[in-house]
């Protein structure tokens, strides 16, 4: 069991870069509208930086991950969910927003779902086009099997 929480729970501690084309604004459990943007989350271990570009302008929040309150995958980014809680940092602004991130996983379509932690009515849901986990620099290589050493005939050397 100890293991078993542990594989799951390092899943969530992976670096992931999402490429997003579509949002949606959620109000009351309700979809208001969808948008067209191209919008970069980026999930490293202990932080969220979201990049959106709309109307020619760029727009950053980054954030401190303060916990992970649910990583449940049975097979990471494929059928699942992890939620967050982040402390978000309009740059705009200046101001720090507790928001909740929620990524799911169904059948292999992931959705991240984000507010305020205060307004849990209010939502944008960003559908995700791609992603990209990002391999470990100090990660162990992967057990590759090993190839039988072809054995030939060898021929006679002369001198």
């Amino acid at each position: 069991l100890f293991a078993l929480c542990h594989i799951s729970n390092a899943q969530c501690d992976k670096k992931v870069t999402f490429k997003i084309d579509k949002v949606r604004e959620i109000k009351d459990n309700n979809f208001n509208h969808e948008m067209s943007m191209e919008v970069t989350f980026v999930i490293d271990k202990s932080k969220i930086i979201m990049t959106l570009l709309a109307d020619g302008e760029t727009h950053t929040m980054e954030g401190e991950i303060t916990e992970v309150t649910t990583c449940e995958w049975t097979d990471y980014l494929q059928n699942g969910r992890t939620r967050y809680k982040v402390d978000l940092k309009d740059e705009k602004r200046g101001e720090i927003m507790k928001s909740i991130i929620d990524i799911e996983s169904i059948n292999g379509k992931t959705t991240i779902t984000g507010g305020p932690e205060a307004k849990e009515n209010q939502k944008l849901e960003f559908i995700v086009a791609e992603y990209s986990i990002a391999v470990e620099e100090n990660a162990a290589p992967a057990n590759l099997p090993i190839e039988k050493e072809k054995k030939g005939k060898k021929g006679s050397r002369k001198s």
